[in-house]
């Protein structure tokens, strides 16, 4: 700290003026650099979060393709006629689509996210990673290319309507699909 030495002896008095402009310019830096880091922190948090809710749908969803495609992976062996994977497959699939099933329980948490932000997107007013990793989850849930997932699985769902709607008019996202 600096102290100028005055002939009127008011050490004090600029003492006390430079103290309280340090401590506003601290207070003042420092919040903003704890705002900065808890907003940063906050939103990599929500990110991670739903990117992680994704990865647990695309595991759940994804042993029942591997299932079909590598049986000797899970147990099964390798020559499974046809007919016993897709009968294994639906043992799996249809308790995960139902009202009390995982998938569905895990739709209903994304459902809730969205409503939470109320933006249309996981974290904040414009897509982030979170949007782009969820994205392909929908659009295979609605591809009709797995059986006993039905293809409207997520029309009980609205927020998650509005985020597909909303994520596939992006130029971005639209010129990929296309």
């Amino acid at each position: 700290m600096i102290i100028h030495n005055t002939s009127n002896g008011s050490d004090s008095s600029e003492l006390s003026i430079l103290s309280h402009v340090i401590h506003t310019y601290t207070h003042t830096y420092l919040l903003t650099y704890i705002h900065v880091h808890i907003h940063t922190f906050t939103h990599t948090s929500k990110v991670d979060e739903i990117v992680g809710l994704q990865e647990d749908m695309s595991a759940k969803i994804g042993v029942t393709i591997y299932l079909g495609m590598r049986p000797e992976n899970y147990g099964y062996p390798t020559d499974m006629p046809q007919e016993e994977k897709s009968a294994l497959q639906k043992k799996l699939r249809e308790p995960m689509c139902a009202a009390d099933g995982d998938l569905c329980k895990m739709l209903k948490m994304v459902e809730d996210k969205l409503a939470k932000t109320g933006t249309g997107y996981f974290v904040g007013d414009k897509p982030t990673i979170a949007d782009c990793a969820f994205l392909p989850v929908c659009r295979q849930l609605r591809s009709g290319k797995m059986d006993f997932i039905p293809r409207d699985i997520l029309d009980k769902y609205p927020k998650i309507v509005e985020f597909e709607a909303k994520m596939m008019a992006l130029p971005a996202v639209k010129s990929h699909y296309a």
